[in-house]
């Protein structure tokens, strides 16, 4: 059913090669900091940003640390998870019928409710 062509099949190759050498350190380098400062800094962001949101019902400051630490220990039990899911023209403006919509996926499996899935 996914077929990719031999052009496509080079692209790929050819990306994946590119994003491993820009990944490489330079020997010597200190990774460790580097790895340190690239989860410390957003991970500061997002709690300095709880502070800016503070009784603002419509952002959900649970989302920040707590959440990227169940990402990073692989949680089984996600304790605030969450999803986006954007409606058509039909549901949009019908606060009923996006309830109907919120009812259906709340306890739907993710194979059921899709046609098709891609990865980007």
């Amino acid at each position: 059913e996914h077929k990719l062509s031999r052009e496509g099949f080079d692209w790929l190759i050819g990306e994946v090669e590119s994003r491993f050498n820009q990944a490489q350190a330079n020997p010597g380098e200190c990774v460790g900091t580097v790895a340190a400062q690239s989860l410390g800094e957003p991970t500061t962001q997002m709690t300095l940003n709880t502070f800016h949101f503070a009784g603002v019902s419509a952002k959900n400051v649970t989302l920040g640390v707590p959440r990227l630490t169940e990402i990073i220990n692989l949680a089984k039990n996600i304790k605030t998870p969450s999803l986006s899911v954007y409606l058509d023209e039909r549901h949009a403006n019908d606060k009923e019928a996006a309830k109907d919509v919120q009812s259906a996926l709340e306890y739907a499996a993710l194979r059921n409710i899709t046609s098709r899935v891609e990865i980007w």
